[in-house]
């Protein structure tokens, strides 16, 4: 269900607000596709905006996903703000270990504290030998700088609410 389809599954579950627990293991949502030289995002992307909408969602399996570090860059901005979310499985991505370390710090962030599971495989996990998180082009030391930011791309859009908090 990846590409537009997936995207507007996931929007729609942001809406969901009794569901506690989801499944969307092996679904391609980390990919992006090429349709008719149409470049469509992850719709992994999505994912932020229903952790920060959910009041209810304990658990969601995203195993298999070809999530990549982009993706988990958009996951740990919703980590930081979910409010229900405790568990998260990520089996079978290829986030590496700068990606598990953005998770942690995303869990360590969280002020409701709520978050207290991540689930990971290992051999992935150590993939990539960089200890420095990810910036994505965004220097926080310097959050005044001038950026290039095309807000009709979710992950543009993400840095750009990155900047602001």
């Amino acid at each position: 269900i990846g590409g537009a389809i997936g995207s507007k599954i996931l929007q729609s579950l942001g809406l969901c607000h009794s569901l506690q627990k989801a499944d969307f293991s092996y679904n391609l949502l980390g990919v992006t596709n090429n349709i008719k030289e149409k470049v469509e995002e992850p719709s992994i992307l999505e994912l932020t905006e229903v952790f920060l909408r959910s009041d209810k969602l304990e658990e969601i399996d995203l195993s298999y996903n070809s999530i990549d570090c982009v993706g988990v860059y958009c996951i740990s901005y919703g980590l930081e703000r979910t409010v229900s979310l405790k568990k998260i499985i990520l089996t079978g991505n290829s986030i590496g270990s700068t990606g598990v370390r953005c998770l942690a710090q995303a869990a360590r962030n969280n002020p409701s504290k709520q978050f207290t599971n991540f689930v990971v495989d290992d051999t992935l996990a150590s993939t990539d030998s960089s200890h420095a998180m990810p910036s994505y082009g965004i220097d926080m030391t310097k959050p005044e700088a001038e950026y290039a930011l095309d807000m009709g791309k979710a992950f543009d859009r993400l840095k750009l609410r990155k900047l602001l908090d």
